[in-house]
């Protein structure tokens, strides 16, 4: 049964022999450095960072993480493993545990040296239920049990059972300096290429050059700017005036038009690994009736929106895995489709026959939200279903969200890995959910959440997310729309400009000219 196994990839047991990272040698990099000058690069980003705790996972702050922490191992946008902090690792064989060693020699943005005791200090942060947010789900969330430093470069980690995706569990952990905890809502301390300069709430946050960091030559840049844009059209004329360099989240309707433009290189995502969706919650009425809930499922016209609100740029889903998913069943996305009338006997069935109204929380960040949210709002009106659309700004939104203070909101979750990936988001997951607080999951779907965290042989498992699948679909408080593409532009003399398959943006190789 050994070829059955779900390893996810060749090098788990491997760990990093040989997956050196395929970057240009430091001499080189140095001397591109000095021959054209490290300059400044300014970034347009679609809405203001939050805070600098990457326990959040909040979008908003993807763009600075990479240049201010690195993780022990992180993947590239092919799914493939590279060290970053870690040198090597071992998987056990029974998928239980992982050895990891640190690279010597890697310092903090405030001059002290890396030492396993500091990824302790991080890895217990995000498994304290009070302090790690949404990174608790991703450790505690995924049985490990324990994290151990035999020694000053090494750190054991043990799992309560057999666990597929140890790699993609640990590539989500950001190395902070345990003296910056306390300190996260102003600034940090990391070991990434960059370390903050300052920040001004809604202007800007300045990230400088670190002089200690642990690859030679590198960053190629002095600084970095990066400016939140709260209107999109705004944004565009940056980009397109040289205000930024970089502008990332470009409005969906005027894509068309600026991949004409010569001077400039448009490029998105294209794995279709996030998606757009309806999150109702079942604790507030009507949307503990799951009639009405399943009414929702075909009173969502997902090709027009996908056309009004993407201007056709993605695809329409109804169940959540994109085509490169192990966990993508084509037969489940033909559950649902769009039928007001039929959507109209579900709300009677459910104990509203002359309708209801609701109120649909849509944050600021997220132009195409209100947009998709008005052609909601109109469908509905079609059946007698009233739809208040109120837009709040991120900031306010965030909390509301994790703490479930809504009636129906829209957002957008991240599935790009494993296809346990999915569970890690606040409508999916199974602790600290802000649907279901009190626990009170449907029947089944926590016990074949952990059904396949447990189970390493690939069939069961695409089995058992079918059966998942099957759950979400028939509880509906997630209504999948479609695929979500964040383009990004950027002028031409920019040079090495990427990010990871989380779309973290990577812009340690990145230069002007």
């Amino acid at each position: 049964m050994a070829d059955e196994r779900m390893t996810r990839r060749t090098l788990l047991q491997a760990g990093a022999a040989g997956a050196a990272a395929a970057i240009l040698s430091p001499a080189l990099l140095e001397g591109v450095a000095r021959a054209q000058g490290r300059g400044t690069i300014t970034i347009g980003l679609p809405t203001d960072i939050l805070n600098f705790d990457p326990a959040m996972k909040q979008f908003a702050t993807y763009p600075i993480i990479k240049q201010v922490y690195n993780k022990l191992l992180d993947d590239t946008a092919a799914y493939q493993p590279q060290p970053e902090l870690a040198s090597s690792w071992k998987i056990a064989d029974d998928y239980r545990g992982a050895t990891f060693k640190l690279r010597s020699g890697v310092k903090f943005h405030n001059g002290r040296t890396l030492t396993s005791k500091d990824v302790l200090a991080v890895f217990q942060r995000a498994m304290d239920p009070k302090v790690g947010q949404n990174l608790y789900v991703l450790t505690v969330g995924q049985g490990l049990r324990d994290v151990r430093t035999p020694d000053d470069s090494t750190i054991v980690f043990e799992y309560d059972y057999q666990t597929p995706n140890i790699l993609d569990t640990i590539q989500e952990i950001d190395i902070i300096a345990p003296e910056a905890f306390g300190n996260l809502q102003q600034t940090t301390i990391g070991t990434g290429p960059f370390k903050v300069g300052e920040w001004i709430p809604g202007d800007h946050v300045t990230l400088d050059r670190s002089p200690v960091y642990w690859k030679s030559g590198l960053p190629l840049l002095d600084q970095i700017v990066m400016k939140p844009f709260s209107n999109p059209d705004a944004l565009v004329s940056a980009l397109q005036t040289g205000t930024v360099d970089i502008a990332i989240g470009l409005p969906y309707p005027q894509v068309a038009r600026l991949r004409t433009q010569s001077d400039l290189v448009l490029k998105g995502d294209g794995t279709g690994a996030f998606l757009n969706l309806l999150e109702l919650n079942p604790q507030r009425e009507p949307f503990n009736k799951k009639p009405v809930r399943q009414a929702l499922q075909y009173a969502v016209d997902r090709d027009t929106i996908l056309k009004t609100a993407y201007a056709g740029i993605g695809q329409t889903r109804v169940a959540p895995y994109p085509p490169n998913s192990l966990a993508y069943n084509p037969a489940l996305n033909q559950t649902y489709h769009f039928d007001l009338a039929k959507a109209k006997q579900l709300i009677a069935q459910g104990g509203y026959p002359n309708g209801f109204r609701f109120t649909a929380l849509i944050t600021t960040a997220d132009p195409d939200f209100t947009v998709a949210a008005q052609v909601i709002k109109a469908d509905l009106a079609k059946i007698g279903v009233d739809m208040e659309i109120q837009i709040v700004d991120n900031a306010r939104w965030v909390p509301m969200l994790f703490g479930g203070e809504f009636e129906v909101t829209m957002t957008f979750v991240a599935l790009n890995k494993d296809p346990l990936t999915l569970f890690r988001n606040s409508p999916y997951r199974t602790s600290a959910s802000p649907v279901f607080p009190q626990g009170n999951f449907p029947a089944g779907y926590v016990d074949t959440i952990n059904a396949v965290r447990h189970t390493v042989v690939r069939e069961a498992r695409i089995n058992l997310l079918t059966k998942l699948q099957q759950i979400l679909l028939d509880e509906s408080w997630t209504v999948p729309i479609c695929s979500r593409e964040v383009i990004a532009g950027w002028v031409k003399p920019v040079r090495g400009f990427t990010w990871n398959i989380d779309y973290e943006l990577e812009l340690e190789q990145t230069r002007k000219g």
